[in-house]
């Protein structure tokens, strides 16, 4: 309410009306108008109406604010839009913070089981095959995937521990090969360093005998791309 004593004031004197022939029109005191109009009172929100229809202006001008209606017009208008923009905000947010969860559950799932330090990731893809045995495949692969890690301190210190580290190897030896499911041999070619682990025995390498089925699990680390590939399957 923008200086409403002045706007009185200013349509009571349109008016050709004293401050006490207002004060009588309303049946207030002359002392109530003075107050008004030097902004030390308001009316009563009961006499708002009988102002406006006998100033013959709106309420909203009486309290100033002339451009509300277009105003309102304006935030009618704008009010479902910001109701979008807030959804589609939040929607993204949903989606960023199951995918950081995704991310986080998926690194923690893996050092779990492999029992190894992984960086901070920031994309995933996972890939079921549990479901190729309904078209004839035998493959013997559970899940395949991969995280994209980020640039920072966590991944140098990871690098650098696959480096010091004999439980990664640059190359493969032909007994683990025979480990490894011929469909994802070729994945081998396109790391740098490729870890095996057999969960059932928590053995990092050496060639076991095929007549015992062991669940393993292969990393395969690619440097340029700071990208770890994983197969989970039964051997």
């Amino acid at each position: 309410m923008r200086d409403i004593g002045s706007i009185i004031k200013k349509n009571r004197i349109k008016k050709g009306m004293t401050q006490q022939d207002l004060a009588s029109k309303l049946f207030v005191t002359k002392q109530a108008v003075s107050k008004w109009e030097n902004n030390k009172g308001l009316p009563d929100i009961s006499l708002m109406q009988t102002l406006s229809e006998y100033f013959d202006v709106s309420i909203d001008t009486l309290l100033g604010n002339s451009n509300l209606k277009s105003n309102r017009r304006f935030h009618r208008f704008l009010f479902p839009i910001s109701l979008v923009f807030i959804g589609v905000m939040l929607f993204t947010f949903a989606i960023n913070l199951n995918k950081s969860l995704a991310i986080k559950n998926f690194v923690e799932d893996i050092e779990a089981k492999v029992r190894i330090d992984l960086p901070k990731g920031n994309y995933i893809k996972i890939i079921d095959f549990s479901d190729w045995g309904a078209y004839g495949n035998t493959i013997s692969i559970s899940k395949m995937s991969y995280v994209i890690f980020s640039e920072n301190g966590t991944l140098d210190a990871f690098e650098k521990a696959i480096i010091d580290n004999n439980i990664w190897m640059s190359e493969i030896n032909t007994d683990l090969v025979s480990n490894i499911p011929r469909e994802i041999q070729n994945f081998i070619k396109e790391g740098d360093y490729i870890l095996i682990y057999n969960i059932d025995l928590g053995l990092y390498d050496g060639a076991l005998s095929n007549s015992v089925q062991y669940h393993y699990i292969l990393l395969v680390y690619q440097i340029n791309q700071n990208r770890l590939i994983v197969f989970e399957y039964m051997k």
